[in-house]
């Protein structure tokens, strides 16, 4: 059986969703701040570079760091923002090269 990795986000309907395509939809270990703060290295040391997306880009650009009064990090999107590219972007190339050790270079589509 194909499998998919992703966030808690609707879990039922998502489930059932991709199992109705034979697919088992199973929920990351990582939730969106731990996956932007694995990303950062990627970017900053150039082992990734991205497709020229501007909604991508855009929502990458939006993401606001913010410390918790226990001390904690968050990256999210601003209030009434939306981050649903950033975070498939990033998770991808977080699964990609952290679990599988790989480097991973996404070009720019020649149109």
């Amino acid at each position: 059986m194909r499998s998919v990795t992703g966030d808690r986000y609707a879990p039922g309907f998502t489930v059932e969703a991709f199992a109705r395509h034979g697919i088992r939809y199973e929920f990351s270990e990582r939730d969106r701040s731990q996956i932007y703060i694995e990303a950062l290295p990627l970017f900053t040391s150039g082992r990734v570079r991205l497709v020229d997306n501007r909604r991508m880009v855009s929502q990458f650009a939006a993401l606001e760091r913010r410390t918790a009064p226990s001390g904690r990090d968050r990256i999210d999107h601003p209030r009434d923002a939306h981050d649903d590219l950033s975070n498939a972007v990033a998770g991808a190339m977080v699964a990609a090269v952290v679990r599988r050790g790989c480097r991973m270079v996404v070009e720019p589509l020649q149109i």
